[in-house]
């Protein structure tokens, strides 16, 4: 996987200006990568949880810094098989009396729930998992890589190319680089949702989300034995399953 310095010297032969712009191309490339980011969800940036909620209350603080949206929130129900959960309007909540969980609502960093979290005869909440998607942190280490090149270095380059070129007065560029860019963004694209299709025939193939745990408690038992880390990022209940 090629690094970080690996990718500026890629910058500084297409930009013919040897030595003279480093600190320019550290932070060229920190901002191509947030305006892609924001642009497009690349496979790299969705992240995996599990989520213990705590006894006896309807909300849980989800303070993830780099949280870009929330993909899909399901809770394991008694029988072990995971249950997607809806996201709800604001102004249902409260609306429904159910015995199990029957959606979610985020505000800010807090996610609120609706229906019973507690299974029937349990002490402990039903336990969830949580994707989401989550923006990437350029890095500041020339000697390491990032995700983003190993598979479309030249992408986060065009893009460093459109965003220089009024800095350098080279504004007759900009079209010709945005071409490019575009030309490798939609090959992505296609890349990431064949890679998206063989996944789903994967799950189809082992049941979609399938039953994990024979119930609930196994559930919980294997998140807390497997997951050391419930405070992952300083939040309690949170364990990092991983990425996808």
């Amino acid at each position: 996987m090629p690094t970080v310095n690996d990718f500026y010297d890629n910058l500084r032969r297409a930009l013919s200006r040897g030595t003279s712009l480093e600190q320019e191309l550290k932070d060229w490339s920190a901002e191509a990568l947030k305006f892609l980011e924001r642009n497009t969800t690349f496979n790299y940036m969705r992240d995996t949880y599990f989520l213990l909620p705590f006894p006896d209350v309807l909300y849980f603080d989800l303070d993830l810094p780099r949280l870009k949206q929330i993909d899909s929130l399901s809770y394991f129900g008694v029988d072990g098989g995971a249950i997607p959960l809806t996201k709800i309007n604001r102004q249902s909540l409260g609306a429904f009396n159910h015995t199990r969980p029957c959606g979610y609502w985020q505000q800010g960093t807090r996610l609120f729930f609706e229906g019973s979290l507690k299974p029937a005869g349990m002490t402990q909440e039903y336990p969830m998992i949580l994707r989401v998607v989550q923006f990437s942190v350029w890095p500041s280490d020339g000697t390491v890589s990032h995700p983003l090149l190993e598979f479309a270095d030249d992408l986060l380059k065009y893009q460093v190319m459109v965003q220089q070129a009024p800095a350098l007065r080279k504004d007759e560029s900009i079209p010709s680089w945005k071409l490019m860019r575009d030309e490798s963004l939609q090959s992505v694209a296609i890349m990431q949702e064949e890679l998206e299709k063989e996944t789903e025939i994967s799950m189809e193939y082992w049941g979609g989300t399938g039953r994990l745990y024979q119930n609930a408690s196994e559930c919980i038992n294997a998140i807390e034995g497997m997951y050391d880390l419930p405070d992952t990022f300083g939040v309690p209940g949170l364990y990092h399953v991983g990425p996808g």
